[in-house]
């Protein structure tokens, strides 16, 4: 499947088809989003947005929203292929270990890679509802326990 290579190029349908695809919804049909960028500043290479959905009826277990990953608009043309290679090992990640990787990893809709020019599209479960220890603060000793037998978990596997 094509996919979009900028934010502007996300339509309803393509949404839908994903959905249906990897059996997110069955017949609902997201008729409308709303995109806004998750954190204050965009990133070096990459924007991560928020998608709210909104279908054309209630399923349940519908997504309500997910997280979009993709490429700056302002940098893909010259994109670093250090950069490149990054986002086609996180694809390929998301594609071949996340959920077995022993770590909790949000759930894939969808995600591609196009070698050649560096576009990629991660659209993944929306994590919202779970916390979150923000970087830029202290953590407790649990949290930082918690974090590490995470991480001991997924290098075991």
């Amino acid at each position: 499947m094509d996919f979009p290579r900028t934010v502007d190029e996300i339509t309803p349908e393509w949404l839908t088809q994903v959905l249906r695809e990897n059996g997110a919804v069955r017949d609902a049909v997201v008729e409308s989003f709303e995109i806004a960028n998750v954190g204050e500043d965009q990133g070096l290479t990459a924007d991560v947005s928020r998608v709210d959905m909104y279908f054309d009826h209630e399923e349940p277990g519908t997504p309500r929203s997910a997280i979009i990953k993709m490429p700056r608009a302002d940098i893909l043309v010259d994109m670093p292929i250090t950069a490149r290679n990054t986002y086609e090992r996180e694809i390929r990640f998301f594609q071949t270990m996340g959920s077995g990787s022993g770590m909790r990893t949000p759930l894939v809709y969808f995600a591609a890679v196009d070698s050649a020019t560096g576009a990629f599209v991660l659209l993944l479960e929306d994590l919202n509802s779970l916390r979150a220890v923000d970087q830029a603060d202290d953590c407790s000793f649990e949290d930082a326990s918690a974090c590490l037998l995470s991480l001991a978990t997924m290098h075991a596997k």
